[in-house]
């Protein structure tokens, strides 16, 4: 029994800290003008939601100084499948989707100089919203899905976690349905970013972990102590 646990209990312990590991939100924007992003659909929800060199402020968190604004043009193209309408809801999913924050002329950040503030492509997720409404949300995540950010500033390349999250607001004409879709209309875009890059790896945020995540460490880290503590009983009754 004693040899059994030794092998079982340090995987435990190591699988839950590595399942700690959690996106934790790095950036955000908000729109520095209204109806910065317009749907554009064929009345089945085929379409796209795209922003055509809009400008908006890009902030990157840090935990230790707070924030640090840029002035950005943004570009997004949400490409959407056939949705639906029914409840008083609509729901249109996207297939993939591209976006891109450039500062105008470089800037120097965490000693890194360069004008591509972020960029992702993605998959997957829905477009959510209430008919007769003026508000919609979009996000989609690394697990399950693929997100995939580059950046001249933060080094995304260990990163097993990413998310995108993304409000659009102001909608007008009023969420409606067109077709089997969604009406076409146009609203104002803001939205946050979260990766699990923590430290090092040219990652400025120096992001700490969650409490959630924390509490799964200590439990880790004290299912090993119990193990290392039956290891020396066990060896002891041998040496008996």
């Amino acid at each position: 029994m004693i040899k059994k646990s030794l092998l079982v209990l340090p995987a435990v312990a190591l699988a839950m800290i590595a399942s700690s590991a959690s996106a934790v939100t790095f950036a955000t924007f908000n729109a520095t003008s209204d109806g910065n992003v317009s749907y554009t659909g064929t009345g089945n929800g085929v379409g796209v939601i795209s922003s055509i060199a809009a400008p908006v402020t890009f902030r990157f968190l840090d935990t230790f100084s707070g924030f640090t604004d840029f002035a950005a043009t943004f570009n997004l193209a949400l490409n959407t499948t056939t949705g639906a309408t029914f409840g008083g809801s609509a729901i249109v999913p996207v297939s993939t989707g591209t976006f891109s924050f450039i500062a105008p002329t470089a800037v120097t950040y965490n000693g890194q100089t360069g004008i591509n503030l972020l960029s992702a492509s993605f998959n997957n997720g829905l477009v959510t919203g209430n008919l007769g409404g003026s508000t919609a949300a979009y996000g989609t995540s690394t697990p399950p899905y693929v997100v995939t950010f580059t950046s001249d500033f933060i080094d995304f390349s260990t990163a097993t976690a990413n998310d995108v999250a993304l409000a659009i607001n102001a909608i007008a004409p009023l969420l409606s349905a067109g077709g089997s879709g969604v009406a076409n209309f146009t609203g104002t875009v803001v939205g946050t970013f979260g990766s699990d890059v923590i430290g090092g790896g040219g990652n400025p945020q120096g992001t700490v972990p969650e409490p959630a995540s924390w509490a799964l460490m200590i439990v880790g880290f004290g299912l090993v102590g119990f193990v290392a503590r039956r290891r020396r009983v066990g060896m002891a009754v041998v040496a008996a």
